[in-house]
């Protein structure tokens, strides 16, 4: 069974190459670039609660956990053990 003519999958693999090799700006960096980057310095952070920068860290610190925290997230979860049906059965007894 043949998909597609051999002449025209060979001109497209070329066609493929050509282009391939002529993009400027794609060529990989060297593994060894990469590893001389110099990793970011650690910055100490004011924890005076006075200057703008600690009220407003306080402040979306504050915000964060009014909305995001749950106390009970790591805490073990009951398993449910049941059917995924057992809505029908509440459906039933009311009707």
């Amino acid at each position: 069974m043949e998909l597609a003519d051999p002449r025209l999958l060979a001109e497209l693999l070329a066609a493929h190459v050509r282009v391939s090799r002529g993009r400027p700006g794609h060529k990989k960096a060297p593994a060894q670039a990469s590893m001389s980057v110099a990793p970011c310095p650690k910055v100490k952070r004011c924890h005076c609660g006075v200057c703008q920068r600690c009220q407003e860290e306080a402040r979306w610190d504050r915000i964060f956990n009014e909305r995001f925290a749950d106390p009970d997230y790591y805490k073990e979860r009951p398993a449910r053990f049941g059917s995924s049906m057992g809505w029908l059965a509440g459906d039933r007894a009311a009707g």
